[in-house]
């Protein structure tokens, strides 16, 4: 397969196929393989999965097979090809990127210049209990992990965990800089 496809196509593409490749799966079984692993730092809903599975077919990535069931309707379920397989380890292979942050509090907060300073001290004791509670939810999902789990989802989860952490020492230094009525330094 040329590269030049591979390369255009969205992580949700890569995420779905490499679902997939742990076994054949329906569409639902691979939401709720995302929900158990990735859940925290990648979110695809049910359309953008189906997209994503009439796509990765259409490239010759996974084949579908319609299932039979008796006493509920019947399903699709996809398995990867051997060009899916190429496809997912030469993305996996690719450079990997940082995270993007998309953060709706960080707009919010560069344009609270008409909002009272207690207003957003407020704010920010509120968003540091969310990032605690976040990070606590992370620690509690690495903690049911069971020692035959992989590894590597245990690394995502600790990175999330570093992540919350950071984002609510965040919160304290605007809220500490706020108090004092300083401004923060480069």
């Amino acid at each position: 397969m040329p590269s030049s496809p591979r390369k255009r196509l969205p992580v949700t593409s890569f995420a779905v196929l490499g679902l997939i490749a742990r076994g054949p799966a329906s569409g639902y079984e691979v939401q709720q393989r995302l929900r158990a692993g990735a859940a925290h730092f990648w979110h695809a809903s049910y359309s953008q999965i189906y997209t994503e599975l009439r796509r990765l077919t259409a490239l010759g990535y996974v084949t579908e097979r319609e299932v039979r069931q008796q006493r509920r309707p019947d399903k699709r379920t996809y398995t990867i090809t051997p060009a899916g397989e190429t496809a997912l380890t030469a993305w996996l292979e690719e450079s990997w990127g940082l995270a993007h942050l998309r953060d709706e509090s960080l707009i919010k907060l560069m344009l609270a210049d008409t909002l009272p300073p207690q207003r957003v001290i407020k704010e920010m004791h509120r968003l540091k209990t969310a990032h605690e509670r976040r990070r606590a939810e992370f620690e509690a999902e690495i903690a049911e992990l069971d020692t035959e789990s992989g590894r590597y989802l245990r690394y995502a989860l600790r990175k999330g965990v570093h992540a919350q952490t950071a984002f609510a020492q965040w919160c304290q230094e605007v809220i500490d800089d706020l108090d004092t009525g300083t401004t923060p330094a480069a």
